[in-house]
């Protein structure tokens, strides 16, 4: 028993040494969480509206100094939208055309973006060491969908989204954090859905995430 304690904490002191200086400037994170639409189809921001799609997100931040930083990450998962019974009774094969074949939404989304980030957590606004470190960030992605259940709901095909966000992080030990970030994308197309209203289709990811400095 003695032992295991020993060994606990020499860990704990070795990973106390690993915090954000400037030798440790890299960030790596993971997780995931629900991802939602909002288009022509319908909007899934609100979640009494919409049943559940779930993405994963894998992460790496580096910190050029206290204020600025930048921001690599790509997700993996299913953006879609569910209709409710009295909307499903729509005929859209007659109101939106023949191409589509189905009243909801679902496809499988892998994105990349890349962001620059603003720190809080810069010893002007907040403590450059503070355990809780919130962030906002801007940047562009790249985004491949595939109707991957052959159900002719989206249209397969690369897409482009402007991308904001937020976040926060939560250091229980100087270099392992655990942390929520939001990602709201617009796509650069309003007919990734089959409708075309003038208004681009756009998406929300929320994602709690794991991550350590190094």
């Amino acid at each position: 028993m003695n032992k295991l304690i020993v060994l606990i904490s020499c860990i704990a002191l070795t990973t106390g040494s690993f915090g954000q200086t400037e030798e440790h400037k890299f960030t790596i994170y993971g997780g995931g969480g629900p991802q939602y639409y909002k288009g022509d189809v319908g909007q899934g921001f609100n979640k009494d509206k919409n049943c559940s799609y779930v993405q994963f997100i894998l992460g790496v931040d580096y910190r050029l100094n206290n204020y600025l930083g930048l921001k690599l990450f790509a997700t993996l998962g299913d953006l879609g939208y569910t209709q409710s019974e009295s909307i499903r009774r729509v005929n859209y094969l007659e109101e939106h055309g023949e191409n589509r074949k189905n009243d909801g939404l679902n496809g499988r989304m892998i994105s990349g973006v890349f962001a620059l980030q603003y720190n809080f957590a810069n010893g002007c606004i907040l403590p450059a060491n503070c355990k809780v470190a919130p962030y906002l960030f801007a940047g562009a992605g790249i985004n491949r969908l595939a109707d991957f259940m052959k159900m002719g709901c989206i249209v397969p095909g690369i897409y482009y989204t402007a991308d904001v966000g937020l976040g926060a992080q939560y250091r229980f030990l100087p270099s392992i954090f655990i942390g929520y970030q939001l990602v709201y994308g617009i796509f650069n197309s309003d007919k990734l859905d089959f409708i075309d209203q003038n208004e681009n289709d756009t998406h929300l990811q929320n994602s709690l995430v794991l991550g350590f400095d190094f």
